[in-house]
Protein backbone atom coordinates (compact mmCIF):
# COMPACT_ATOMS: atom_id res chain seq x y z
CA UNK A 1 0.00 0.00 0.00
CA UNK A 2 0.89 3.68 -0.43
CA UNK A 3 3.39 2.96 -3.23
CA UNK A 4 5.41 0.55 -1.09
CA UNK A 5 5.42 2.67 2.06
CA UNK A 6 2.89 0.43 3.79
CA UNK A 7 -0.68 0.91 4.95
CA UNK A 8 -1.25 2.37 8.42
CA UNK A 9 -3.49 0.22 10.63
CA UNK A 10 -4.80 1.80 13.84
CA UNK A 11 -6.45 -0.54 16.36
CA UNK A 12 -8.03 -0.11 19.78
CA UNK A 13 -6.12 -2.02 22.45
CA UNK A 14 -9.32 -3.34 24.05
CA UNK A 15 -11.84 -2.72 26.83
CA UNK A 16 -11.49 -5.91 28.88
CA UNK A 17 -9.51 -4.34 31.70
CA UNK A 18 -12.26 -4.97 34.24
CA UNK A 19 -11.76 -8.70 33.65
CA UNK A 20 -7.95 -8.35 33.53
CA UNK A 21 -7.86 -9.27 29.83
CA UNK A 22 -4.53 -8.85 28.07
CA UNK A 23 -4.33 -7.14 24.67
CA UNK A 24 -1.34 -9.39 23.88
CA UNK A 25 -3.97 -12.06 23.19
CA UNK A 26 -5.52 -9.91 20.44
CA UNK A 27 -3.93 -10.75 17.11
CA UNK A 28 -4.47 -7.23 15.77
CA UNK A 29 -3.00 -5.27 18.69
CA UNK A 30 -0.18 -7.81 18.88
CA UNK A 31 0.84 -7.33 15.23
CA UNK A 32 4.00 -5.38 14.38
CA UNK A 33 2.04 -3.72 11.54
CA UNK A 34 -0.59 -2.20 13.86
CA UNK A 35 -0.60 1.02 15.87
CA UNK A 36 -2.24 -0.29 19.04
CA UNK A 37 -3.91 2.63 20.86
CA UNK A 38 -4.90 2.68 24.53
CA UNK A 39 -6.94 5.26 26.48
CA UNK A 40 -6.37 7.87 29.17
CA UNK A 41 -8.90 9.75 31.31
CA UNK A 42 -9.16 13.54 31.32
CA UNK A 43 -6.74 13.56 34.28
CA UNK A 44 -4.22 11.30 32.52
CA UNK A 45 -5.08 8.18 34.51
CA UNK A 46 -5.59 4.60 33.36
CA UNK A 47 -9.31 3.95 32.73
CA UNK A 48 -11.00 1.03 34.46
CA UNK A 49 -11.68 -0.70 31.12
CA UNK A 50 -8.18 -0.36 29.63
CA UNK A 51 -6.27 -3.56 28.84
CA UNK A 52 -2.56 -3.67 29.63
CA UNK A 53 0.02 -5.32 27.39
CA UNK A 54 3.50 -4.90 25.98
CA UNK A 55 2.36 -4.24 22.40
CA UNK A 56 0.61 -0.89 23.08
CA UNK A 57 2.26 1.88 21.05
CA UNK A 58 0.48 5.06 22.14
CA UNK A 59 -2.51 6.57 23.94
CA UNK A 60 -5.32 9.03 23.22
CA UNK A 61 -7.99 10.50 25.48
CA UNK A 62 -11.34 8.84 26.08
CA UNK A 63 -13.74 8.36 28.99
CA UNK A 64 -12.91 7.56 32.61
CA UNK A 65 -14.70 7.01 35.89
CA UNK A 66 -18.16 8.33 36.76
CA UNK A 67 -18.01 12.11 36.93
CA UNK A 68 -15.05 12.46 34.57
CA UNK A 69 -15.55 14.08 31.19
CA UNK A 70 -15.85 12.01 28.04
CA UNK A 71 -13.91 13.21 25.02
CA UNK A 72 -16.86 12.39 22.74
CA UNK A 73 -19.03 15.14 24.20
CA UNK A 74 -16.54 17.72 22.99
CA UNK A 75 -15.04 16.27 19.82
CA UNK A 76 -16.72 13.16 18.49
CA UNK A 77 -20.08 12.53 16.93
CA UNK A 78 -20.22 9.27 15.05
CA UNK A 79 -22.66 6.90 13.40
CA UNK A 80 -24.91 4.67 15.48
CA UNK A 81 -27.47 1.92 15.02
CA UNK A 82 -30.74 2.49 13.17
CA UNK A 83 -29.37 5.26 10.90
CA UNK A 84 -28.76 7.61 13.82
CA UNK A 85 -25.83 9.41 15.45
CA UNK A 86 -24.28 9.29 18.92
CA UNK A 87 -22.01 11.41 21.09
CA UNK A 88 -21.63 8.63 23.69
CA UNK A 89 -18.83 6.77 21.95
CA UNK A 90 -16.27 5.85 24.63
CA UNK A 91 -13.57 3.33 25.53
CA UNK A 92 -10.47 2.53 23.52
CA UNK A 93 -12.74 2.37 20.48
CA UNK A 94 -13.07 6.16 20.81
CA UNK A 95 -9.34 6.69 21.30
CA UNK A 96 -8.36 4.82 18.14
CA UNK A 97 -10.27 7.17 15.75
CA UNK A 98 -8.62 10.17 17.41
CA UNK A 99 -5.26 8.52 16.83
CA UNK A 100 -6.18 7.77 13.21
CA UNK A 101 -7.01 11.44 12.68
CA UNK A 102 -3.62 12.46 14.09
CA UNK A 103 -1.94 9.93 11.80
CA UNK A 104 -3.81 11.41 8.81
CA UNK A 105 -2.63 14.93 9.69
CA UNK A 106 0.92 13.63 10.01
CA UNK A 107 0.79 11.93 6.61
CA UNK A 108 -0.64 15.11 5.09
CA UNK A 109 2.46 16.94 6.33
CA UNK A 110 4.74 14.25 4.89
CA UNK A 111 3.14 11.61 2.61
CA UNK A 112 6.50 9.82 2.24
CA UNK A 113 6.42 8.46 5.80
CA UNK A 114 6.47 4.65 5.96
CA UNK A 115 4.47 2.44 8.30
CA UNK A 116 7.54 2.14 10.54
CA UNK A 117 8.05 5.91 10.61
CA UNK A 118 4.59 6.11 12.17
CA UNK A 119 5.34 3.72 14.75
CA UNK A 120 6.64 2.39 27.07
CA UNK A 121 4.45 1.41 30.07
CA UNK A 122 2.08 -1.53 29.45
CA UNK A 123 -0.93 0.80 29.80
CA UNK A 124 0.15 3.99 28.00
CA UNK A 125 2.72 2.77 25.44
CA UNK A 126 5.00 5.65 24.49
CA UNK A 127 2.52 8.12 25.96
CA UNK A 128 -0.27 10.47 24.88
CA UNK A 129 -0.19 11.42 21.22
CA UNK A 130 0.64 15.07 20.48
CA UNK A 131 -0.83 16.01 17.09
CA UNK A 132 1.06 19.29 16.79
CA UNK A 133 4.42 17.74 17.61
CA UNK A 134 3.86 14.84 15.19
CA UNK A 135 3.01 17.16 12.31
CA UNK A 136 6.03 19.39 13.02
CA UNK A 137 8.40 16.41 13.19
CA UNK A 138 6.92 14.85 10.05
CA UNK A 139 7.71 17.91 7.93
CA UNK A 140 11.48 17.30 8.16
CA UNK A 141 11.55 13.62 9.06
CA UNK A 142 14.20 11.35 7.52
CA UNK A 143 12.62 8.00 6.70
CA UNK A 144 13.93 4.91 8.45
CA UNK A 145 15.93 2.40 6.35
CA UNK A 146 14.53 -0.91 5.12
CA UNK A 147 13.33 -3.24 7.86
CA UNK A 148 15.62 -6.07 8.91
CA UNK A 149 14.46 -9.27 10.58
CA UNK A 150 16.71 -11.50 12.68
CA UNK A 151 15.20 -14.82 13.79
CA UNK A 152 16.75 -16.95 16.54
CA UNK A 153 15.47 -20.52 16.47
CA UNK A 154 15.02 -22.76 19.50
CA UNK A 155 16.80 -25.13 19.29
CA UNK A 156 19.10 -22.29 18.34
CA UNK A 157 21.57 -22.13 15.51
CA UNK A 158 23.90 -20.46 17.99
CA UNK A 159 25.68 -21.77 21.08
CA UNK A 160 22.66 -21.78 23.38
CA UNK A 161 22.46 -23.65 26.68
CA UNK A 162 19.79 -24.28 29.25
CA UNK A 163 20.24 -22.99 32.79
CA UNK A 164 21.82 -26.25 33.93
CA UNK A 165 24.41 -26.07 31.14
CA UNK A 166 22.88 -28.75 28.91
CA UNK A 167 22.39 -28.07 25.23
CA UNK A 168 19.11 -26.36 24.37
CA UNK A 169 16.58 -28.61 22.66
CA UNK A 170 12.89 -28.90 21.91
CA UNK A 171 11.27 -30.48 24.90
CA UNK A 172 8.13 -31.45 26.78
CA UNK A 173 7.96 -30.64 30.48
CA UNK A 174 5.65 -30.88 33.44
CA UNK A 175 6.36 -27.60 35.18
CA UNK A 176 5.14 -24.69 37.23
CA UNK A 177 8.18 -22.61 36.33
CA UNK A 178 10.71 -22.71 33.51
CA UNK A 179 13.65 -20.54 32.53
CA UNK A 180 15.52 -20.63 29.24
CA UNK A 181 18.50 -18.61 28.03
CA UNK A 182 18.76 -17.65 24.37
CA UNK A 183 21.82 -15.98 22.87
CA UNK A 184 21.85 -13.95 19.67
CA UNK A 185 24.49 -11.91 17.91
CA UNK A 186 21.78 -10.03 16.00
CA UNK A 187 22.47 -12.08 12.85
CA UNK A 188 25.89 -10.44 12.55
CA UNK A 189 26.94 -12.80 9.74
CA UNK A 190 23.89 -11.99 7.61
CA UNK A 191 24.34 -8.47 6.16
CA UNK A 192 20.75 -8.32 4.85
CA UNK A 193 19.19 -9.13 8.23
CA UNK A 194 21.77 -7.90 10.73
CA UNK A 195 19.94 -6.06 13.52
CA UNK A 196 21.87 -3.62 15.70
CA UNK A 197 19.05 -1.64 17.32
CA UNK A 198 15.66 -3.14 18.05
CA UNK A 199 12.15 -2.09 17.11
CA UNK A 200 9.61 -4.89 17.61
CA UNK A 201 10.54 -8.04 19.52
CA UNK A 202 8.43 -11.18 19.17
CA UNK A 203 8.56 -14.42 21.13
CA UNK A 204 6.90 -17.10 19.01
CA UNK A 205 5.64 -19.69 21.50
CA UNK A 206 3.51 -22.83 21.37
CA UNK A 207 2.18 -24.14 24.67
CA UNK A 208 -0.75 -26.01 26.14
CA UNK A 209 -2.14 -25.42 29.63
CA UNK A 210 -5.36 -26.36 31.47
CA UNK A 211 -6.00 -22.74 32.52
CA UNK A 212 -4.52 -19.98 30.43
CA UNK A 213 -5.14 -17.38 33.14
CA UNK A 214 -2.35 -18.98 35.19
CA UNK A 215 0.33 -18.38 32.55
CA UNK A 216 2.71 -15.43 32.72
CA UNK A 217 5.60 -14.87 30.32
CA UNK A 218 8.65 -12.77 31.19
CA UNK A 219 11.17 -11.74 28.53
CA UNK A 220 14.39 -10.06 29.71
CA UNK A 221 16.72 -8.35 27.24
CA UNK A 222 20.54 -8.28 27.47
CA UNK A 223 20.29 -4.83 29.11
CA UNK A 224 18.13 -6.26 31.90
CA UNK A 225 14.82 -4.69 30.78
CA UNK A 226 11.99 -7.18 31.27
CA UNK A 227 8.52 -7.39 29.79
CA UNK A 228 5.58 -9.18 31.40
CA UNK A 229 2.89 -10.80 29.25
CA UNK A 230 -0.15 -12.24 30.98
CA UNK A 231 -2.20 -14.67 28.91
CA UNK A 232 -5.63 -13.47 30.09
CA UNK A 233 -5.24 -13.06 33.85
CA UNK A 234 -8.62 -14.27 35.08
CA UNK A 235 -9.50 -16.63 32.26
CA UNK A 236 -10.15 -20.27 33.19
CA UNK A 237 -10.31 -21.37 29.56
CA UNK A 238 -7.98 -24.05 28.25
CA UNK A 239 -4.90 -22.79 26.41
CA UNK A 240 -4.74 -24.84 23.23
CA UNK A 241 -1.62 -26.13 21.53
CA UNK A 242 -1.14 -23.32 19.02
CA UNK A 243 1.62 -20.99 17.93
CA UNK A 244 1.30 -17.40 19.12
CA UNK A 245 3.60 -14.40 18.69
CA UNK A 246 3.85 -12.34 21.88
CA UNK A 247 5.08 -8.89 20.85
CA UNK A 248 6.71 -6.11 22.84
CA UNK A 249 7.71 -2.54 21.93
CA UNK A 250 9.51 -1.97 25.23
CA UNK A 251 12.95 -2.78 23.82
CA UNK A 252 12.77 -0.09 21.13
CA UNK A 253 16.26 1.29 20.50
CA UNK A 254 18.10 -1.35 22.56
CA UNK A 255 21.03 -3.33 21.18
CA UNK A 256 19.86 -6.74 19.94
CA UNK A 257 23.00 -8.79 20.57
CA UNK A 258 23.45 -10.60 23.85
CA UNK A 259 21.80 -13.07 26.20
CA UNK A 260 18.00 -13.05 26.41
CA UNK A 261 16.04 -14.76 29.19
CA UNK A 262 12.62 -16.29 28.58
CA UNK A 263 10.70 -17.26 31.72
CA UNK A 264 7.27 -18.89 31.76
CA UNK A 265 5.42 -19.16 35.06
CA UNK A 266 2.37 -21.40 35.50
CA UNK A 267 0.94 -20.31 38.87
CA UNK A 268 -1.82 -22.89 39.04
CA UNK A 269 -0.04 -25.94 37.73
CA UNK A 270 -2.35 -28.93 37.62
CA UNK A 271 -1.44 -30.77 34.47
CA UNK A 272 0.83 -31.14 31.48
CA UNK A 273 2.29 -28.11 29.73
CA UNK A 274 3.86 -28.49 26.32
CA UNK A 275 6.28 -25.71 25.48
CA UNK A 276 8.00 -25.26 22.14
CA UNK A 277 10.07 -22.11 21.61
Amino acid sequence: GRHGRGSIFVWASGNGGKDADSCNCDGYTNSIYTLSISSATEHGNIPWYSEACSSTLATAYSSGATGEKMIVYMLQVTTDLHHSCTNAHTGTSASAPLAAGIVALTLEANPKLTWRDMQVSHSFGFGLMDAGAMVRLASNWTAVPEQRKCVVFYPARYNTNNVNGTEARRYTDLFDFTLRLLYTDGCANDPRNKVVYLEHVQALITLTAPKRGDIQIYLTSPSGLYTIDTVGETSSRHLEDREWAFMTTHNWGEVAAGLWTLEIDNDGWDGKVLLMV
